[in-house]
């Protein structure tokens, strides 16, 4: 009976000297835990992404729309029930900016390196210019070479649509 309290003392110290060992760990980690999460946004903040990517399009003077927001379903299938996989879940945001083909590459660009953890998928450009500007920027054979006016650029526009799979804190005391 000695023997076996004896044991069970040895088993508790060695499991708490565990724990103490594991808590210093948490505690070295804590800073980069803490950068980690100041990429992932919480479903309260995703009004305050869109203000974002609104200031951004507007700074490149490009007419920016949010058809849709959309929750992507990532889970895995145990006995036939759907269960939600890690802390995050993902937010689909398709993006419809229009502008001047220079501003739409500068706000993708912008986009893609925002402080979030995100990922820019689906990409489709397409290309409207009225008659005035759809010479192309290389001569035609025969003619002499002129350089775009601004004027002809400003006549042409395009419409960059793209899907924005944004990671959301899906923890109920998220931040």
């Amino acid at each position: 009976s000695i023997i076996n309290k004896q044991n069970a003392l040895e088993q508790n110290l060695t499991y708490a000297m565990q724990q103490s060992q594991q808590q210093i760990k948490l505690k070295e980690y804590q800073p980069d835990i803490n950068r980690i999460l100041a990429f992932v946004l919480n479903r309260e903040q995703i009004g305050d992404f869109i203000s974002r990517l609104e200031a951004e399009a507007k700074a490149l003077k490009a007419s920016l729309s949010i058809p849709a927001i959309t929750e992507e379903q990532i889970s895995s299938e145990e006995n036939g029930e759907t269960t939600p996989l890690g802390v995050f879940e993902s937010i689909r945001i398709k993006v419809e900016v229009r502008g001047q083909p220079v501003d739409l590459f500068r706000f993708l660009h912008r986009v893609e390196h925002l402080p979030y953890l995100l990922k820019v998928v689906s990409l489709s450009w397409h290309e409207t210019a009225n008659s005035a500007s759809s010479q192309s920027f290389f001569m035609a054979p025969g003619l002499p070479p002129e350089a775009p006016s601004r004027e002809k650029e400003q006549t042409s526009s395009s419409t960059l649509t793209f899907d924005i799979i944004l990671k959301v804190d899906a923890t109920p005391d998220a931040k």
